[in-house]
């Protein structure tokens, strides 16, 4: 009878539990000054010899990563992150190109801790007018 009590306890205490879920959030507009474009590559090589045989290889990759400037808390701050995660809004209606984060997490976060926590961050999207694409779209500078 005790052990039926207890493993009532238990499962009752076990399913009672409430697990937070996460949800799709979408930060403030963070306004830009200026967009640039890099690539970053990295080299690696390796050989290896035995007696009169040997092999050798060598990679390289390169990361396309996006540098902006961007209005966060009143300052300006340098944002950083892949091309894979851009997404690009055209929207001719506005003058001042913006960028705004979708995200996900149990609750909403502030900007600047979002900057520094890339694990929840599922997308950037930069909106701006037609007037900077495709070619201009880089060199945004206002």
């Amino acid at each position: 009878m005790k052990n039926l009590i207890y493993i009532t306890l238990l499962v009752l205490g076990l399913f009672s539990c409430n697990i937070p879920q996460n949800k799709y959030y979408k930060t403030k507009n963070i306004y830009l000054r200026q967009l640039v474009k890099t690539d970053e590559v990295t080299k690696s090589g390796s050989a290896s010899y035995f007696l009169v045989m040997g092999s050798a290889s060598y990679n390289e990759k390169v990361d396309t990563k996006i540098k902006l400037i961007g209005k966060v808390g009143g300052f300006y701050r340098m944002i950083e992150f892949n091309f894979e995660d851009v997404r690009i809004k055209i929207d001719n209606t506005i003058d001042k190109p913006y960028l705004y984060i979708k995200y996900y997490n149990e609750e909403e976060v502030s900007i600047p801790y979002l900057l520094n926590d890339y694990y929840h961050i599922d997308s950037y999207i930069i909106v701006c007018p037609e007037k900077y694409l495709p070619e201009q779209l880089l060199p945004i500078s206002l």
